[in-house]
């Protein structure tokens, strides 16, 4: 197992490599990450949905218990996801990286990543893969993400990415296959159980939304949620865990 110390230099070594590849080696990876979180959260609806009004409780904790698929290859298969790439402010704190260069990087992967979510989607909603219980969640969700304060919004997208980076960082520091997935696996279960807001999953919930037509799922709306909820994202994994660890162990 890694030390802290050991962690923050490979999460800069790893923000250091990013800088090395092509527009096209991290558009590919990052449309891989938003495809398999996409795919982690088609799963997460599909699971729950036939007794999400019935016993929401329990159908949120078997949604949640699937999700973390996405996650986990994406940690062991060096994808590039916004979310976890949040933690490059350590490299710009350690003057390793300029900070434009990482909102650079930053912003062509959360592109690519939501290019990678509506793909999924497009499969999704193509194929049929809901079925009548499936969207009637899918469209609980999304009236809940476009009709909710920017404040409510930010907040659990605040959460999110702790948990998330968390989820990351618990990856990055175990070196058997087993301890990672675990390391992975139980902070995104839970932030799916408390239905905190990460991003790129929302660039499957919506854009699905949108090609089903529900009410209020417009491309204003979409577009505010995806503001909101990256702004949140960024302040828990890039400022909140990153900047907090960086800081409590340098």
């Amino acid at each position: 197992m890694k030390t802290i110390s050991e962690l923050l230099d490979y999460v800069i070594e790893a923000g250091h490599h990013r800088e090395e590849k092509t527009l096209l080696q991290l558009a590919i990876l990052a449309m891989l990450s938003g495809a398999f979180i996409a795919l982690g959260a088609v799963g997460n609806i599909f699971v729950s949905s036939d007794i999400f009004f019935t016993n929401v409780n329990l159908a949120k904790f078997l949604g949640a218990c699937v999700f973390p698929v996405g996650l986990i290859a994406i940690i062991l298969l060096k994808f590039e996801l916004f979310t976890s790439n949040c933690m490059m402010t350590i490299a710009v704190l350690e003057k390793k990286m300029k900070l434009s260069k990482m909102f650079k990087i930053l912003a062509i992967v959360w592109i690519f990543n939501l290019v990678g979510g509506i793909i999924i989607a497009g499969i999704t909603y193509k194929t049929g893969t809901f079925n009548e219980n499936s969207v009637k969640v899918l469209q609980v969700y999304a009236h809940h993400k476009v009709t909710t304060s920017a404040l409510d919004m930010v907040l659990k997208g605040i959460m999110c990415n702790i948990l998330v980076c968390t989820a990351s960082l618990l990856g990055y520091i175990a070196k058997d296959g087993i301890s990672k997935i675990f390391g992975i696996w139980f902070p995104i279960m839970l932030f799916i159980l408390l239905g905190y807001s990460h991003v790129v999953a929302n660039m499957l919930y919506l854009p699905l939304s949108y090609m089903y037509g529900f009410e209020g799922v417009t491309i204003p709306a979409i577009l505010y949620n995806f503001l909101c909820v990256t702004i949140g994202n960024f302040i828990g994994g890039g400022i909140l865990v990153t900047m907090g660890l960086w800081y409590a162990n340098k």
